[in-house]
């Protein structure tokens, strides 16, 4: 198949990911390249991929130089450089000949644009329905002219009011790339992610002091997260029991969750998929997580226990509990659910259906006009 995926411009489809939007791109690109397919990846010219990189986020610069515009603000207010990249994008795949144009770009004029194109095409929602999405879709009401999937059933449901229909593939990772152990012999417990209260790592701490266990935590602190840090987290740090380590790359996150008992998943806002899940017991490391968005789907009780939201004496409760789940399970489950490779060939199969569909189509209306 000749195949164009799509990017956001924002952030490079390449190692050191900027999340798991990239990796999942990237895992999905190379992965096509690798079975035969020719790929067109239109990203950030400083992606590195096995496909034919197309540049998308430059083109926007070249105009603003050519108006001599030095309002330059006023133009990513009305986000006229996403429209002016994207517009550039789409003339280019509308002159080519692809089989499949599969959109992963989390944007609105994308989405507008790709509902234009001759070719088959599907966007990919990794996201709840962000607001300049909803309003793309409520500009498309009844003429959607596009398929789409989600990385959950439970996202499909969020999206459920502004598109026809959802497919659901469910994100997967190179669980190859994490060593993992199948006998625990620490009794820390560990937490990692973005550190924000959308994400809740304060509820970890609590739900650790209640047991007097040892805790480390790990993630970056966004700018706008600060605030969060300094009146949630900072008081803990000098707590005997409570470690801080940082933001740590891949390498450092395995040889954590390769000594720790167990992983706290305490995120407070309905989860899409959450890669944290999938990471953790690749390293044959079982869970405690609140039950949002996508867990109860994606988990289950011989690799995780599940408590409710935001309770934080459950969250304690079940550190007692989650001794009891096999390391060995663990990484077997993320083998057979959540691995890289069946998510491609979730994706594949989908490409073929479609192509199935688009072909009796064809010969359907081409058998009416010669009768």
């Amino acid at each position: 198949m000749k195949i164009a995926i799509i990017a956001h411009a924002k952030f490079p489809i390449a190692e050191p990911y900027a999340g798991g939007l990239e990796m999942i791109t990237h895992l999905l690109v190379d992965a096509l390249v690798n079975r035969g397919h020719q790929v067109d990846l239109y990203a950030h010219h400083k992606s590195r991929t096995k496909a034919n990189l197309i540049s998308i986020d430059q083109f926007k610069d070249d105009v603003i130089e050519n108006l001599n515009c030095t309002d330059y603000p006023v133009f990513e207010n009305l986000q006229l450089g996403h429209l002016i990249n994207y517009s550039r994008v789409f003339n280019q795949i509308k002159s080519k000949e692809y089989d499949i144009v599969h959109n992963h770009s989390l944007n609105m004029q994308a989405l507008l644009l790709g509902n234009m194109l001759p070719q088959q095409v599907i966007t990919s929602l990794h996201t709840p329905p962000l607001t300049d999405l909803k309003v793309a879709n409520l500009i498309l009401k009844d003429l959607h002219n596009q398929y789409y999937t989600s990385v959950s059933n439970s996202l499909c449901k969020q999206w459920k009011e502004f598109i026809p229909s959802c497919t659901t593939i469910r994100n997967g990772i190179d669980v190859s790339r994490w060593e993992y152990v199948t006998q625990k012999s620490s009794s820390f417990v560990f937490w990692y992610g973005r550190i924000c209260k959308e994400k809740a790592p304060h509820l970890a701490i609590e739900a650790a002091l209640l047991k007097n266990k040892e805790i480390r935590l790990a993630g970056p602190i966004d700018q706008e997260a600060q605030e969060y840090y300094d009146t949630q987290i900072k008081k803990y740090i000098n707590h005997p029991l409570v470690t801080f380590l940082g933001h740590l790359n891949q390498a450092e996150l395995n040889k954590e969750l390769l000594k720790s008992e167990c992983c706290l998943f305490t995120s407070l806002w309905d989860e899409p998929y959450g890669l944290v899940l999938a990471e953790t017991l690749a390293t044959g490391t079982p869970l405690i997580a609140f039950d949002t968005g996508a867990v109860n789907e994606i988990l289950n009780d011989t690799v995780a226990v599940i408590v409710e939201k935001g309770n934080v004496n459950q969250l304690a409760e079940a550190l007692d509990i989650v001794k009891e789940i096999n390391p060995k399970i663990c990484r077997t489950y993320a083998e057979e659910h959540m691995s890289y490779e069946r998510m491609v060939e979730d994706y594949i199969e989908l490409y073929d259906h479609i192509l199935e569909i688009s072909q009796f189509l064809y010969d359907a209306q081409n058998s009416v006009l010669r009768t």
